[in-house]
C-alpha cells in the first residue's frame, strides 16, 4: 500500500470538494431559490470529489487501485465524522451516515479502479 499516493489522493479529493462545493454554493445562492436539489447535488459533489481522489491515488500508486480507493474512502469517512462532531451540533443520523459512507466508499473504489486501468 502506497500511503504517499493515498495522501495525494486525499489532497486532490479535498481540493475538488472545496472547489466544486464553492462553485455550486455560489450558483445556488445567486441564481437558484429552490433548494430541493441541494441534497442530490451535495451527494454528486461528494461522489465526484472522491472519484477524482481515488483516481489520483491509484494513478500515482499504479497498482491495487481498489484498495487505495477504499483506504481513501475510509479516511474521508473519518474526516467527515470528526468534522460533523466538531462543526455541527445536530443529532446524529445513522441513515445519513450510512448513505454518505456508501457513496464515499463506492466513489473511492470506482476512482481507484479507473486510475489503475485507464492508460
Amino acid at each position: 500500500m502506497n500511503l504517499q499516493a493515498v495522501f495525494w489522493g486525499t489532497i486532490i479529493a479535498l481540493g475538488t470538494l472545496l472547489f466544486t462545493g464553492t462553485i455550486f454554493a455560489v450558483i445556488f445562492y445567486y441564481f437558484i431559490t429552490n433548494f430541493a436539489w441541494w441534497t442530490a447535488l451535495s451527494f454528486a459533489i461528494l461522489f465526484i470529489s472522491l472519484l477524482a481522489g481515488g483516481f489520483a491515488a491509484s494513478r500515482r500508486a499504479q497498482k491495487k487501485g481498489l484498495w487505495h480507493g477504499l483506504l481513501l474512502g475510509i479516511i474521508f469517512i473519518i474526516i467527515f465524522l470528526i468534522a460533523s462532531a466538531v462543526l455541527f451540533h445536530t443529532p446524529f443520523s445513522w441513515v445519513s451516515f450510512f448513505e454518505k459512507s456508501l457513496i464515499i466508499l463506492l466513489a473511492g473504489a470506482i476512482g481507484g479502479i479507473l486510475g489503475v486501468s485507464i492508460l
